[in-house]
């Protein structure tokens, strides 16, 4: 797996404090921007990291991006 911003960019409102208890899950809106298709063969993936008042990661989220539209 390959990360570069050069790919594209995953963003969220980072404005919206999100409370969670333990065990608890939430849905994160997003906007996906990709710079361009993928090569032929290959496929693009997303990733946001979900971090408490310290920075401290508590959860992770994916997108798979399966179409590109210009």
């Amino acid at each position: 797996m390959f990360f570069s911003a050069a790919l594209g960019a995953v963003t969220v409102d980072d404005s919206a404090a999100v409370k969670l208890g333990t065990g608890a899950s939430t849905n994160v809106a997003a906007s996906v921007t990709a710079a361009a298709a993928a090569p032929e063969g290959r496929e693009f993936f997303g990733q946001v990291q979900l971090v408490n008042a310290r920075g401290t990661v508590a959860g992770i989220g994916s997108v798979k991006i399966e179409k590109v539209t210009p």
